[in-house]
């Protein structure tokens, strides 16, 4: 195998880890969908300011995600979870990321 297959194939399975669950991709495309399932996983774990976070919404982006859909989906996440304050504060953390209101190692746009 030369390094040009090696390479593709590394591309096409991505496999990120956040609190315990095993997000694998077998393609670096993400959807608005798959997003929002994926944050809402993440936000049940709490603690949503973390680079593995971070990475989610870089993959999310790279896969021609728009900051202003990300912000749209974490909004939806929030009133949809109104009376829970863990998972709005989770929501939140998450929101300082996607709007680069985070130090510049944790921004994605």
């Amino acid at each position: 195998m030369d390094m040009e297959q090696a390479t593709e194939i590394k591309l096409k399975k991505v496999t990120l880890i956040f609190g315990g669950i095993i997000f694998q991709r077998h393609t670096v495309r993400m959807t608005d969908k798959e997003l929002k399932t994926t944050l809402e996983k993440c936000v049940k774990q709490g603690n949503c300011f973390t680079t593995e976070v971070r990475d989610i919404l870089i993959v999310y982006k790279n896969s021609g995600g728009l900051q202003e859909k990300a912000q749209e989906i974490l909004e939806q996440i929030k009133i949809d979870s109104q009376n829970k304050e863990a998972t709005q504060d989770s929501v939140d953390d998450i929101l300082d990321i996607v709007t680069s209101w985070c130090g510049h190692n944790m921004k994605v746009w």
